[in-house]
Formats: structure tokens, C-alpha cells, sequence
């Protein structure tokens, strides 16, 4: 290039329309043309429409660029708009300048500690929501007055709480704050990687689904995450025992997540320690919902749900004997446990034996019992105050039993002021003038009120209370039979001004229904789900029943219908056929289980779209062999493996004698590929799937295979360990991102460290908000070299973290990251740079 162009290009004195010029020359003089402070702010709102990386540097720190322009270009040149020397000038200009500039832009400069120490004042005094104070936490030079005000910031609102605890883990973690970390760093991230919150996107399920995300970390990250895995029937049985773990251990029955108890159920690789503790462990309020899905779940035998719900109906009818109940006490089952403590005819003795199970529904049930003895409930409460817990419907079912104890009513008074519980407690029958004084001196106008209209209250206390200038209490002393008659005459001053007879008598009646505790003893019970139900035997009755237009009652009679022919093996083939026309999938799955369903109904069934009604079908002895070979080609694998299976053992003489010699083939190990290659065309799904399999498939078949029109087919060949990175990058970028064929060519290209993957896991990283699947994308040792540069500013610690370790990051960045403000990264960054050394 002339030397006199570039000189041009660079000299203050060129004209503004020769600059224009040279800078439509050629790529090179507009660079040149981009520092020469005499540009013409419009020369440079245009030049920064390009793409090039010096272009737009040297615009951002060119002091003639148009302020707007300064901003959109500092988003990726932070350094260059700080260091601009005409920022100074526009700060004295405006001092409000701040207010002005894009949040994104403003990001990026704040995360630098040549930024004015104004913007970060800015940021922290308004104690805002967004990514800009966890900006301020990654900033080298933010004071430990600057962090504390972050991590102690009192104005965030409960619906951001989850992502500002990004913001006080990263302030909490700086450098400034905490000082270095020479050892164990790996392990503290990890541990704080548990407790981080990520945004909560779909991605991370495929990104585990091919071997990015750790499975310890899996189950602790997400809602969505664990009910997709729950429901997933590829799903390894150890994940599914985790996920149980997972919510047994760490939640109880009022946070235990329904739609993933709800999909462990359902799944036919669900356990059956677990599909067990799901049946008689689970008492929410989608413990019926959970039950009946694990009536279609052929994991589970018959014998033991006709065990359960046979000791459901024991525990919910009213008339069962106390033997009967007293083996029930004994159950696996807190469910049925929980129903023997509800019950009335339950002995004494053995409501003291379940006392010392603590479980908090299970002393619900003791605690509305009206045969458990004060002892007991005294035990309750004792437990609960040693415990710390809180659960309040506990500690007001003891207060509204007649056989609590006066000694239960001053414990439970000593550690609860509420005024509800209080109330509850003025209208025992066990209440003592001692209590009741307590109570007195309580400066609550509620209790005062509520003690006004006792009866138990000791006339000191009424004649007490008729002092005080308030209305209500007056006019609960008015309508207490045990006012005295001197109280009663002194009222009469007050009621031709404030209340009537009939008002006297609405307002009492009020108070004691508030207070009446039977009525809030049958509320807590039902709320608890106990109560008992008048069971119909008659299954014809039921059958017409569940034809009722009124829901309820449809309801009832179909859960009474699937629990009836569960339990009774004698149903005719009759009541189960006209059974069988009402559509509900726990009463389908009861009729199939049953030994009198006829091979019609079984027949009418195997086109039922849900496959577990179709494996339940498989597994009932009667299945003649023309439906289980249709199975054979269900679009389920499952069910095609369970049909395979059956048909195998089966003696029928309707076996195709084709499909038998080619599923020999293709099980034998040490088939030729020359004839895998002959049967690759069968008609047969699970053949062609087969072939697909085989470790003796040539690559053309494969080849053809992957080109199959049935899904499981190219499914099968992205498995197979002979298939080229050609083909599995074929069949990954001919389906969507979440499909079982592309998940399993990712994972394949990814475990064999094939560069073809690279593309594949920068999907995981490019326009993906914080995630566990873009932390450990970055970490990957596939993943793209530009995008570790892209992102090694990251707001979010654990980006920059994985980056510092990930043997692609440029040395140029590992040295930055040496500086950071955070110790984890830092500590990270030095201990890879001392490894490659």
C-alpha cells in the first residue's frame, strides 16, 4: 500500500472528505482513517457498522465518535471508551451521563478497575436488580465498604432474591473480602456450584443427556430438570433411585414436588423399593393421582397393590375391627400407619406405640383422635417443642382434644402467643381459672374478646374485663351466661347506644363457632385427607355410578370401582368387559391385571396409546401371540423389548419362522457383516434396529441405516461404536437439539473427543443465559477457542472459573484471569498456568 495514503489516513490536517475516501480505499486505511482524531463523527457512525476488531477499537477511542456510538461500540471495547479522553469532558458536561448509557454497555464497564469510581457509587446506591451489581462484585477494585453494602443490600425484592444470591456469592468470594485461596479451591466451587442458582433452561437436560453435567450435580439443580429425568424411561435406575433420595431425604410432605412423584410412578424403570415407598409413603394432596398411575406401572406386582389397597378400605371404613387395626399398626406403610392413628376403634395401647414414630401427619392423626389419652398428647407436644418445629396444625388439634391435659395446655401456652391458638385455648374444657388468668393479662384485644364470651372464665376476670373501653368485649360479656348479674346491669347503660339483642346474639354466636373445636377438628382432619368412606360391593352399581354427570360422585365411584377389582379376584369377565368401556386409565390398568379379563379385552386394549397399558398388556398370561408380535413393532422401545422377550419364550406355533431365524442372526456376536448386510432391509423394526447395533455392521450399511425412515433405526446406529464421525454428525444435524437421535450422536462424537463435537457443545455456550450446561460447556476441553475468548469476562464467577481451566483458553487469558477479583478463579487460573508450565 502507498505510504503516502497511509500517511494521509493518519495526519490531523487531511481534509474530512479525503479521510471519507481513503477510508472507502481499502479495509487497511480505514483503520488508519479510524484514529485520526479529525474523522468526521458521521464517517465513524458509518465505519461502525462493520465487523472488523480494529475498525471498532479504534473508533471507541477516537474522541470524535458520536456518543451513542461510544456506547454501542463499549459493550465489546470497554477498555478503549474508558480510556477515550473525551469521556471526562462528557462526564463535566452531564453529570447524569451514567443514566444514559445501555445497561449491557454499562456492564461491561464496571466490570474493569479503570472505571470512575462515580459509576460504581451509581450502581450501589440505587441497589439495583439486574447484572449490574454483579458487575460491581467482579470488579478488582471494589472496596470491602463497596461489597459489604452488596451482600447486605436489604431492598431486594422476594422475587429476585434467587438471582441477587448470584450477586452476594460473587461479592462474598472476592478477593477483598475473603483474601486468596491456596488449596481446596476445586472442591469449595463445587460445593457452592450446588447451591447456585441458574436460570432454569431446557438445555441442561440434553446437555447431561450427553455427558457434559455431572450426575451429582444433576438432581440438585432443577425442578424442571428432575421431572423430565423421572418421566425419561432411558433414564438409568440409578438416577431414579437418586432423584427418590433426593425427595425423601431432603423434603417432607408439603414440599415434595407432585409432577415429579407423579412421573416416578409412571415410569417403568422406576424401582420397586421406590414404586413401594411411592405407594404407601406419599401423603399429599396428589397421593391418590400418584397411586393410580402406579396401577399402570408393570413394574409394580399385583400382589402388592392388592395388599395396599385392601388395607386402604380397612383403614378407611369405620367398622373395622381393633385386630384388625392393631396388624395394621405394624404396616410398611406410614399411609395405613397414619389411618390406624386416625381411627376410632384403634386400642389405647397401640396408639401409644405409634406416638413414638415421630411423623408429623401421623401425630396429626393422633392429636384429632378422640381416644388418644392426655398422655399422648402431652408426648406430641413435648416432642414438637424439643424438635423446634412449628407445625401448626399439630399444636391446634392437641388444643381442640377433650382429653388434652391442663399440664399440655401450659406447655403449648408457654412457647405460643398466637392469638388463634389462645382463643382455642379459653374454650377448653380442661381450662383452669389459673390459665385463664394467664391469659387475661395477654394485651390483645382478640383474647380479651374471646375470654369475654367463656364461660369458663371466672367471674374476677369478667368483672375485670367490663371496665375496659371496648366495645366487643362488652358485648361478648353480654352474651356470656356466666357474666354476673351486677356486670350485666352496668352493660345496660351501653346498649341503646351500641348493640341490640339480636346483635348480642350474631356476635356470640360468631365467636364460638370461631372457636368451637369440633368443628375445627373435622377441618384439619379432612385437610389431612382422613375420613371414612361407606364402600358400595356392588361393582354393577358402581359401573353406573361412574357414568354420573356430577363429578364428585363420578370420582368416587371409579376409584371405589379400580380399588374393588384390585382386591377381588372373583369379578366376572362380565362386570369387567362393561367396566372396560369407561375410559380411566388406573381402572384400564385394574381390568388388564385382572386374571378374569378375557382376550377380548385384552385385544380391544393393545392399541391403547399409552404404553403402559400396552406392557401391561404383554405381561398378562393370556395375551395371545398375535398381539405381543404387533408389539413387536411398537413405537416404544420397551414395550418392543418386553414383546421380544415374551415372544422368545413363547411355544405358539404362530411364530413367524422368518423373524425367528433373523433374530438368531442378529443375536449371534460372531455374524459376518457380508450377511448383517443381507437382513439390514428385513420388515422387521427391532431387526433393522439390530443390525443397526451389531459390532460386525460394515460402514455402509451403517451408512444406509442412517437414512432409515423409523427413528429407533438411526437411533440404534448412533450407538453403535463402528460408526463414523461422519455419519453421527450427519444424523445430529438432521434432528432438533432435544431428540433422543441427536443427544446420542453428541454424546458418541463427544466420549470419542472427536473435533466434530467442538461445533456441538459451542451450541451449549452461544446465546444461552447462565446455566450449568454453558459452565461446563466452557470447561470442556472440546469446546471453541473463540468462544472461551468471547466469554472470559463473564459476569458469572463460575464461567470465568471453567475458563481458567480449560487447556484451550489462550495463555494471554489465563494470565488476565490470574488478576481476578475472584479467589476461586484466580486460584484456578494460576494452579493451570503452573501445570502447563
Amino acid at each position: 500500500m502507498d505510504l503516502i495514503l497511509k500517511q494521509q489516513a493518519c495526519n490531523l490536517n487531511t481534509p474530512p472528505e479525503q479521510l471519507r475516501a481513503l477510508a472507502a480505499e481499502s479495509k487497511e486505511l480505514a483503520r488508519l482513517v479510524c484514529t485520526n482524531p479529525n474523522a468526521e463523527p458521521n464517517l465513524l457512525r458509518e465505519l461502525a457498522n462493520k465487523s472488523d476488531y480494529k475498525i471498532l477499537s479504534a473508533i471507541a477511542s477516537n474522541p470524535n465518535t458520536p456518543t451513542d456510538i461510544l456506547w454501542k461500540v463499549g459493550l465489546d471495547f470497554p477498555e478503549e471508551v474508558l480510556s477515550n479522553p473525551v469521556l471526562p469532558l462528557l462526564l463535566l458536561e452531564n453529570p447524569n451521563l451514567i443514566e444514559q448509557i445501555p445497561d449491557k454497555t454499562l456492564e461491561s464497564f464496571l466490570k474493569l478497575d479503570v472505571v470512575p469510581d462515580s459509576f460504581i457509587k451509581w450502581v450501589v446506591d440505587r441497589k439495583r436488580e439486574n447484572n449490574l451489581p454483579l458487575a460491581v462484585a467482579m470488579n478488582p477494585k471494589a472496596s470491602k465498604e463497596i461489597l459489604d453494602i452488596l451482600i447486605n443490600n436489604q431492598n431486594i425484592t422476594y422475587e429476585c432474591f434467587r438471582t441477587y444470591k448470584n450477586v452476594i456469592d460473587s461479592a462474598k468470594l472476592h478477593i477483598n473480602w475473603s483474601g486468596e485461596i491456596d488449596a481446596d479451591w476445586n472442591e469449595a466451587a463445587f460445593v457452592i456450584m450446588q447451591n447456585t442458582f441458574f436460570f432454569r433452561i431446557s438445555i441442561d437436560l440434553a446437555a447431561y443427556y450427553v455427558g457434559l453435567i455431572p450426575e451429582s450435580l444433576i438432581i440438585k439443580v432443577s425442578r424442571y430438570i428432575l421431572v423430565s429425568l423421572a418421566n425419561n424411561r432411558n433414564t438409568p435406575i440409578h438416577i431414579l433411585e437418586k432423584i427418590g433420595e433426593h425427595l425423601f431425604l431432603e423434603s417432607n410432605d408439603n414440599t415434595i414436588d407432585k409432577s415429579i412423584l407423579i412421573a416416578l410412578a409412571e415410569n417403568p424403570n422406576t424401582p420397586l423399593n421406590l414404586l413401594e415407598k411411592l405407594l404407601g409413603e406419599v401423603d399429599t394432596m396428589c397421593s391418590q393421582a400418584v397411586r393410580e398411575k402406579l396401577i399402570s406401572n408393570s413394574n409394580i406386582p399385583l400382589n402388592i397393590l392388592q395388599k395396599f389397597h385392601s388395607d386402604n378400605i380397612a383403614i378407611k371404613t369405620l367398622n373395622t375391627s381393633s385386630e384388625i387395626l392393631r396388624k395394621l399398626a405394624k404396616s410398611k406403610w406410614i399411609h395405613i400407619r397414619r389411618g390406624v392413628a386416625y381411627h376410632p376403634n384403634t386400642p389405647i395401647d397401640v396408639l401409644s406405640e405409634l406416638a413414638e414414630e415421630f411423623d408429623e401427619i401421623l401425630y396429626l392423626a393422633l392429636a384429632v383422635n378422640d381416644n388418644t389419652n392426655a398422655d399422648i398428647l402431652h408426648k406430641i407436644i413435648q416432642n414438637y417443642t424439643e424438635r423446634n418445629n412449628r407445625y401448626f396444625n399439630i399444636i391446634e388439634a392437641v388444643m381442640c382434644n377433650p382429653n388434652t391435659s391442663e399440664q399440655t395446655l401450659k406447655l403449648i401456652l408457654k412457647d405460643n402467643q398466637n392469638y388463634y391458638l389462645v382463643k382455642l385455648i379459653s374454650h377448653h374444657p380442661n381450662v383452669t381459672e389459673n390459665i385463664l388468668e394467664e391469659l387475661a393479662n395477654i394485651k390483645s384485644d382478640g383474647v380479651l374478646i374471646t375470654l369475654a364470651a367463656s364461660q369458663k372464665t371466672p367471674a374476677s376476670i369478667l368483672t375485670k374485663l367490663a371496665t375496659i373501653e371496648n366495645n366487643a368485649i362488652r358485648m361478648s360479656l353480654a352474651g356470656n351466661p356466666s357474666t354476673p348479674k351486677e356486670v350485666l346491669l352496668k352493660l345496660e347503660a351501653y346498649k341503646s347506644k351500641i348493640f341490640y339483642k339480636n346483635s348480642i346474639k350474631n356476635h356470640t354466636k360468631q365467636l364460638l363457632k370461631a372457636v368451637n373445636h369440633q368443628i375445627r377438628t373435622d377441618k384439619i382432619a379432612s385437610n389431612a385427607g382422613f375420613g371414612f368412606v361407606s364402600k358400595e360391593e356392588n361393582p354393577e352399581v358402581l359401573i353406573k355410578l361412574a357414568q354420573h354427570t356430577d363429578i364428585s360422585i363420578k370420582q368416587k365411584a371409579i376409584t371405589n370401582l379400580y380399588e374393588f377389582i384390585l382386591v377381588n379376584p372373583n369379578v366376572s369377565t362380565q362386570v369387567l368387559e362393561q367396566a372396560a368401556k369407561i375410559p380411566y386409565l388406573a381402572l384400564e390398568s385394574a381390568i388388564i391385571r385382572h386374571p378374569n379379563t378375557s382376550v377380548e379385552i385384552l385385544e380391544r386394549f393393545a392399541k391403547h396409546r399409552q404404553a403402559n397399558i400396552r406392557l401391561l398388556i404383554i405381561k398378562n398370561y393370556k395375551t395371545p401371540i398375535s398381539i405381543i408380535k404387533i408389539f413387536l413393532e411398537d413405537k416404544d422401545k420397551l414395550v418392543r423389548e418386553s414383546a421380544l422377550a415374551v415372544h422368545q419364550q413363547s411355544l405358539s406355533e404362530e411364530k413367524d419362522i422368518y423373524f425367528v431365524e433373523q433374530l438368531q442372526i442378529v443375536q449371534n456376536v460372531n455374524t459376518m457383516s457380508n450377511i448383517l448386510d443381507e437382513i439390514a432391509t428385513s420388515k422387521w423394526l427391532i431387526i433393522r434396529e439390530r443390525v443397526a447395533l451389531h459390532p460386525n455392521t460394515s460402514i455402509d450399511t451403517l451408512t444406509k441405516l442412517a437414512e432409515d425412515k423409523a427413528r429407533h433405526v438411526q437411533l440404534a446406529v448412533t450407538q453403535n461404536l463402528n460408526a463414523s464421525d461422519e455419519i453421527l454428525e450427519k444424523l445430529a444435524h438432521r434432528h432438533k437439539w432435544n431428540t433422543d437421535v441427536r443427544i446420542a450422536a453428541v454424546k458418541n462424537l463427544i466420549s470419542r473427543g472427536s473435533k466434530r463435537a467442538s461445533k456441538f457443545i459451542g451450541q451449549y455456550i452461544k446465546d444461552s443465559p447462565f446455566s450449568l450446561s454453558r459452565v461446563f460447556a466452557l470447561l470442556h476441553a472440546l469446546a471453541p477457542t473463540h468462544l472461551l475468548i468471547k466469554n472470559y469476562r463473564s459476569s458469572y464467577w463460575l464461567e470465568r472459573y471453567a475458563i481458567a481451566q480449560n487447556p484451550n483458553t489462550p495463555d494471554y487469558i489465563r494470565e488476565f484471569l490470574t488478576q481476578d477479583a475472584n479467589r476461586i478463579v484466580r486460584a484456578a487460573a494460576k494452579a493451570n498456568i503452573m501445570k502447563m508450565l
